[in-house]
């Protein structure tokens, strides 16, 4: 579909798993198969081609890829003793700590009305894990380089895994009773502490900047950036102005490529998305919608204050 373009063809039943893949220019491709399994295909290691699947029934995978090198890569194997060593994570725009262990009580009485992408990633959290310290990331290493919230964020275990926060001062609080900003970016932590976010993880992550301070926005950009040169791929869905004219400030000061696509509406066809891009905030900055009201609401204010 073109050079930047990833098609995914797939039939899933209950028995065997056939899938093809065309992968244009991109190094990581993540297909989730509703609760079945995730396939990662990484064209920068080796060139293999990993699938895990949570199921007791025997699976088959078909699969043929071709890059924009032309080069074809073609596996077919009984994927049940394949080692699952990349993992993709969705954060929600909500903050989860403070609710997880309610979604894990629901989910286990078959109640739960939570989407799927919440009780996945509670999933993970409370899930014991043998955790490789070879796969570990160094923003997390260097204690003091991001101390967004005057503190730390960690699990307890007293019989019943809970988030606490452990002010600078000395101070521990239960996480229900912080700041939503502190749940939003306490995860991150956690994640990492639970052997989650390593250099084998993609993150799919809603609307980053919800409940954050603008100064805070701009420090979490800096932080996510830093995790993804330490191997972790990102995509990120936003509609702040502070979000993109951050990653845009890193991308040029770092000269480090950082893609954007915009999606809107098609003014014809209200049925129909448009999508721009990709644009790489390295190589400068997109006129966009985005920057373009928060623009005209900087100068509206101009005019007002006069």
């Amino acid at each position: 579909n073109g050079k930047k373009d990833i098609s995914v063809y797939s039939s899933l039943n209950k028995y065997k798993s056939k899938i093809k893949i065309h992968v244009g220019n991109s190094n990581n491709v993540s297909m989730n198969f509703a609760q079945t399994g995730t396939a990662i295909v990484d064209l920068n290691h080796a060139k293999t081609i990993r699938l895990g699947l949570n199921c007791v029934n025997e699976y088959d995978f078909d699969c043929s890829i071709c890059n924009s090198q032309n080069e074809i890569i073609t596996s077919k194997e009984n994927v049940n003793d394949f080692k699952y060593d990349y993992k993709a994570l969705f954060i929600p725009a909500k903050e989860i700590l403070s609710i997880m262990n309610s979604i894990a009580y629901l989910k286990s009485k078959g109640i739960s009305d939570f989407d799927d992408s919440y009780n996945d990633i509670v999933f993970e959290i409370l899930a014991e894990k043998n955790m490789n310290e070879t796969n570990f990331l160094e923003v997390f290493k260097n204690k003091s380089k991001y101390d967004f919230y005057d503190g730390k964020v960690k699990m307890i275990n007293n019989g019943n895994k809970k988030v606490v926060y452990h002010r600078n001062d000395g101070e521990v609080y239960d996480i229900n009773f912080v700041a939503e900003g502190i749940k939003k970016l306490g995860i991150f932590p956690i994640l990492h502490n639970t052997g989650n976010l390593t250099k084998k993880t993609v993150l799919f992550i809603d609307e980053p900047e919800n409940s954050l301070h603008p100064k805070l926005v701009r420090e979490f950009m800096r932080f996510l950036v830093d995790i993804s040169k330490d191997e972790v791929q990102i995509f990120m869905a936003s509609h702040n102005s502070f979000v993109l004219n951050q990653l845009s400030n890193i991308a040029e000061i770092d000269n480090y490529p950082i893609n954007v696509y915009f999606f809107l509406k098609d003014k014809g066809d209200r049925n129909k998305v448009n999508i721009n891009g990709p644009f790489d905030l390295s190589k400068g900055f997109p006129k966009n919608s985005i920057t373009d009201e928060a623009y005209s609401m900087f100068k509206e204010s101009v005019n007002v204050s006069k």
